[in-house]
């Protein structure tokens, strides 16, 4: 673990101030946030926002984690784009609310928060990170944008493209089934292990560069495989 003042400064200061920087999903105004931005980024200046941070324990991990000479990456964005912005050399967050993202860097510069470098892509993560520059190298990742399927797996796929062997990705969200199904698959990769849950966070490093390909050789196949073999036989 890192001694990273400048996480817990901007962990402190979320806490204090509680930023909204989600939409408010469920009204009359907007019915789903991942349904109105299911195509494109859109400014969001006049729909109603909500504060809908990370959980305390999420941001400390990756407060106590990240270090300056890393490069890191999030789909999504809010109160976790202050904390890696304050811990890492650089972070991508990829992230189709335009509104959400001037109101994350303000309210960084208005409290003064160090960061590094902090590069937004207003964009859907689908539509951003297949064209994501190939020789970006990804140190710590956090999948937390749209969590309709197969939206989570789409993320993933991509972001490995980028991820460093020894790297981690967190997968948050894990009890939503079209989040749990990445995590049933990540947990039988032999490219990953499973390191820890915080929450309803999962916790994953990349141990290898290259996949299992080939759907009879992956252990989620096989399971099942041997599954039906058992009934059949």
């Amino acid at each position: 673990m890192t001694n990273n003042t400048g996480g817990q400064t901007a962990i402190e200061l979320l806490g204090l101030h509680s930023p909204a920087f989600q939409l408010k999903s469920g009204t009359e105004q907007l019915k789903s946030s991942e349904h109105f931005f299911s195509r494109t980024s859109q400014r969001t200046d006049d729909i109603v926002r909500a504060s809908h941070g990370c959980s305390p324990q999420l941001l400390k991990y990756i407060s106590e984690t990240v270090t300056r000479a890393n490069i890191t990456l999030e789909t999504g964005g809010g109160w976790s784009t202050c904390v890696f912005a304050a811990c890492a050399k650089k972070h991508i967050c990829v992230n189709p609310d335009i509104t959400a993202n001037d109101l994350i860097r303000s309210f960084l510069q208005e409290h003064s928060v160090g960061i590094g470098e902090l590069v937004f892509i207003n964009d859907t993560s689908d539509m951003a990170l297949p064209v994501l520059d190939k020789s970006c190298q990804i140190d710590f990742a956090l999948i937390d944008g749209n969590h309709s399927y197969p939206i989570p797996i789409l993320d993933w796929h991509y972001i490995d493209l980028h991820l460093k062997a020894g790297g981690i990705v967190l997968i948050d969200d894990t009890q939503i089934k079209s989040v749990g199904v990445l995590c049933d698959f990540l947990s039988t990769e032999e490219s990953y292990n499973k390191i820890t849950e915080i929450g309803t966070t999962a916790v994953y490093k990349k141990i290898a560069d290259d996949r299992v390909w080939g759907w009879s050789d992956q252990m989620i196949n096989k399971a099942k495989n041997q599954f039906l073999r058992r009934i059949f036989r």
